[in-house]
């Protein structure tokens, strides 16, 4: 390892650090720095440990790394204070880098250059190339902070590396002109590879491949593989040219690659044959994994003044300076992105940078363009759109031409040209299922995409398939099934926890929360899962991987106030809750507004909705909390960030009629709001209908049920929204968009029984209503009370069909037990023991018989003899 990593010099150091210590976070680094053995090699191994390409010691021990270091290391400048023993100084950082990259051979070069240079672009080439120090390392560090993977060095120094080096490197052949000293030669390039992967560990395979092999399928695995040069570096480079992640190297150099990598590589088990260069065994797969920015272009777009995506650029402190001269100006835009959970970015004009919330819905606004150049970075007025890869796959399943899956060939302009010659046609399929806000899609027989709301129900209709090819698009009637990951929540803030809990806990109650929370891999992710089963709409991580959530926690999160201890890895702090909100809210419009409020405003009145509403970081998120706290299911964002709801938001949001004036990041506009609905229904199944309706329908009734029913845009969404104006809860969609709603609704949706003419898009289909019940907003928590075998109140299990199967395993048991309840005319229920329902008469009078009780679970469906009761408001 001591080889393995060489000095970039000395820089200075202040309080705010260049580089984030790795001090108590890896145990190599032991005892007091100032006493510890080895502290060079030691710091080296925490940093690749923890993934990092760069590291410092300073103060003769003192260890520190981060993922952006080689953009930060020399933030104060150069130091003369390090001592000779390579250990640092006071304030002073001995800098390594962790030589993370090998070589790929000599390749000859001409005046047209196979790689362009990228001398004059990165201040770290610094004075003439040939009297440059170092000038290997130097080179590879310029090509990591371009986000580049391959760099070259020629005649002594000279640095190269491009985006698209890998496919152009040999473009002139081989050369013998590169001297022994690994600095190239003249017109010889010495081509280096950043090993740009890691290690995954050794697996078995037969004839049967665990992973189809990429032997002849890209010039660079050159001969015989167990001849060839450098095997893992060029696998590597063919997985990456191929868009593959994952990639094995077997039996000194086979190499192979494909899509669904990922899920196959273990597929026989792990074995113990792989030998010791990292090339694999007989029958031994040597797995890797490359890392990296998981992002892909979409394509180029036209651009104009009123911008199609608009601009991150001041917003985010990663977007250094001039974006024309910014380094590595596409993983920064990446990182800008994603940090707001953004899905989509695009770079223009060689650096600016461009993102936001709608930016799927928006890029392709002025159509497509041929202005962008080759560096990836945009051109004139044209933005290079790239798309943040936010799935995985969920397996192969069958498909008939009466379709599991809805398609949306024809739907979505992404999605060009013929299915079977279009470029990557997952990457378009899911920006395609992301518009138009579905969480899965699958790939068909080479690219034909389908997605639709009620995918996630439909996909398996027909069961597994084999015939799915290994590139992950599907085969002939064989769906590739993939679920866009990124779950759907953002952080409201860090606030205050103490013994007695701003929100109870979730570890111990959900498997998905596994081991110690303080080791758990995902912390956030696992929690948001937790919360969301639960049917939960705020979640908390504290003290690096605890989870907290409950039915209640929108409304006691900040309960202590807030905290400024959470560190900025998103899992809080000791004592202090990260919370987030998990969204569940869709756009409805841009609408005019005046000073006559068309929606009174929340401003002043949550504390959530924090300093100027100018200035305020995720303004949509905090008034989506607010409006919730408040019991509204509507509410407004408009011009940057100032909030609106109300109880009456749904009558009077379109008072003054639509508005073209909100921008395109979700904030609205000056007096126009950006107006959406929380998603507070839920899908209750399919029934039939006949010409004597089992539903009245609301047609002609409001006037957001727009146009023919047919060409109805958010027909859901919309005939929500009325449902809830006329004051129903219950609701349905027919036949691609005809709205039916009435008081009686819950008494006789089921009239005519189940139907399976319903499509998958959740608008119902010919004489089939898709029915959905408004959730929550009718119902008032009573609290816990005790009960016996001589009910407090009579139970309603067996007395409607809508009490389907074993109480502990029903879905929605308290939606059900609320809509049993209406329907005898009730006006209080219980639920008990995970989904048990009791209502009666006489509920009001005799549901606090036994006193209350301290059994009730956090999940709303009450306790081992402990009513969670509930009134119907």
């Amino acid at each position: 390892l001591i080889s393995d990593y060489e000095s970039f010099g000395c820089y200075k150091d202040t309080h705010v650090r260049a580089i984030d210590t790795l001090e108590g976070k890896d145990p190599i680094l032991d005892g007091s720095y100032g006493q510890r053995k080895d502290p060079i090699t030691k710091c080296a191994v925490a940093a690749m440990r923890a993934g990092y390409s760069m590291f410092a010691v300073q103060n003769g021990g003192w260890c520190a790394s981060s993922r952006l270091a080689e953009e930060t290391f020399n933030k104060y400048g150069r130091s003369s204070a390090c001592w000779s023993d390579g250990e640092g100084g006071p304030w002073a950082n001995q800098v390594y880098e962790l030589k993370d990259y090998e070589s790929f051979g000599c390749y000859k070069d001409t005046h047209v250059r196979a790689i362009d240079t990228l001398e004059g672009k990165d201040p770290i080439l610094d004075g003439s190339y040939g009297q440059r120090k170092d000038p290997i390392a130097k080179c590879a560090v310029a090509a990591m902070r371009a986000g580049y993977s391959m760099f070259a060095v020629q005649n002594g120094g000279w640095c190269a590396s491009s985006r698209l080096a890998e496919e152009t490197f040999n473009k002139y052949g081989r050369s013998s002109a590169c001297r022994s000293d690994g600095e190239g030669g003249p017109w010889a390039n010495q081509v280096y590879e950043l090993k740009d992967y890691e290690s995954f560990g050794c697996y078995k395979d037969t004839h049967v491949r665990a992973i189809d092999t990429l032997e002849g399928k890209d010039p660079i695995l050159d001969g015989s593989y167990g001849q060839r040069k450098d095997p893992i570096a060029k696998c590597a480079v063919a997985a990456m040219r191929a868009g593959y992640s994952m990639f094995a190297v077997q039996n000194g150099g086979w190499c192979a690659s494909s899509r669904l990598a990922e899920e196959t590589f273990n597929k026989y088990g792990r074995s113990s044959a792989c030998r010791s260069d990292g090339e694999g065994g007989p029958w031994a797969n040597q797995v890797y994994e490359l890392k990296g920015p998981q992002f892909e272009t979409i394509g180029c777009y036209q651009d104009r003044g009123s911008r199609a995506i608009p601009t991150l650029e001041n917003k985010e402190p990663i977007l250094d300076g001039n974006y024309q001269t910014r380094q590595n100006a596409i993983k920064k835009c990446y990182y800008a992105a994603k940090k707001r959970g953004f899905k989509v970015f695009a770079v223009q004009n060689g650096g600016w940078c461009a993102s936001s919330l709608l930016a799927a819905k928006t890029f392709n606004k002025y159509g497509r363009s041929s202005a962008c150049r080759q560096d990836g970075e945009g051109g004139p007025w044209a933005n290079q759109v790239y798309y943040i890869k936010d799935y995985e796959s969920f397996g192969c399943y069958k498909d008939t031409h009466v379709r599991a899956i809805d398609t949306l060939e024809g739907k979505d302009p992404i999605l060009d040209g013929s299915y079977g010659q279009r470029k990557d046609p997952i990457t378009k399929c899911a920006v395609a299922a992301m518009r138009a806000g579905y969480s899965m899609f699958a790939v068909q027989n080479g690219g034909w995409c389908a997605s639709s709301r009620l995918a996630e129900e439909t996909f398996n209709k027909y069961g597994r398939s084999s015939a799915c090819r290994s590139d992950g698009e599907g085969g002939p009637w064989a769906n590739q099934v993939y679920e866009l990951k990124g779950p759907q929540f953002e952080t409201v803030g860090c606030y205050q926890d103490r013994g007695s809990r701003a929100i109870p806990t979730l570890e111990n109650k959900e498997p998905i929360l596994d081991g110690n929370y303080q080791t758990r891999q995902n912390a956030i992710k696992k929690c948001y899962y937790a919360a969301k089963k639960r049917g939960f709409k705020v979640f908390a991580v504290q003290n690096g991987g605890w989870c907290a959530s409950s039915l209640l926690a929108a409304k006691t999160f900040n309960k202590y106030g807030r905290s400024s201890a959470c560190r900025q890895d998103g899992e809080g702090g000791p004592w202090a809750n990260q919370v987030y909100y998990i969204k569940d809210y869709e756009s409805f419009g841009c609408y005019k507004d005046t000073h006559v409020r068309a929606i009174d405003t929340l401003e002043g009145k949550d504390p959530i909705l924090d300093g100027s509403y100018g200035q305020r970081k995720d303004p949509i998120a905090k008034c989506a909390v607010a409006a919730m706290r408040a019991g509204y299911s509507m509410f407004a964002v408009q011009n940057g960030g100032w909030c609106a709801s109300s109880r009456l938001a749904e009558e009077t949001f379109n008072k003054y009629g639509r508005s073209s004036a909100c921008r395109s990041d979700g904030e609205g506009g000056p007096w126009a709001n950006q107006v959406y609905e929380l998603k507070d229904y839920e899908s209750f199944g399919c029934y039939k209908d006949t010409h004597v309706r089992a539903i009245d329908t609301l047609e002609g009734k409001d006037p957001i049920l727009d146009g023919s029913y047919g060409q109805r845009k958010d027909p859901i969404a919309k005939c929500a929204v009325a449902a809830m104006r006329a004051g129903y809860s219950m609701f349905a969609v027919q036949n691609g968009g005809w709205c039916a709603s009435s008081r009686l609704a819950e008494e006789t949706f089921n009239k005519y029984g189940r139907s399976s003419a319903c499509r998958s898009d959740g608008e119902g289909g010919p004489w089939a209503n898709q029915v959905y019940e408004l959730k929550g907003k009718l119902l008032n928590l009573y609290g816990c009370y005790k009960d016996t075998s001589k009910r407090a109140i009579q139970t309603l299990e067996g007395k409607d069909s809508i009490l389907d199967g074993l109480y502990w395993n029903r879905k929605d048991a308290i939606a059900k037990c609320a809509v049993a309840a209406t329907r005898a005319g009730y006006k209080m229920f219980a639920v008990q023991n995970g989904g048990w329902c009791a209502s009666s008469a006489t509920a009001p009078v005799t549901f606090a018989k036994y006193g209350k009780s301290t059994s009730c679970k956090q999940d709303g469906e009450g306790g081992p003899w402990a009513n969670q009761v509930y009134s119907i408001m």
